[in-house]
């Protein structure tokens, strides 16, 4: 927890979007690995 919160409904959407974004890329990082590792397996 932080003690820094959006007051504005503005930051607050900004804030959500940045939080979907950062989601996004997370999973684009496991995935990006684990999609090569399945398709090198798949070929053999």
């Amino acid at each position: 927890m932080s003690d820094i919160v959006p007051v504005l409904d503005h930051a607050r959407s900004l804030v959500m979007l940045e939080q979907v974004a950062g989601v996004f890329c997370v999973a684009l990082d496991v995935a990006r690995p684990v999609g090569l590792n399945a398709n090198r397996h798949a070929r053999r």
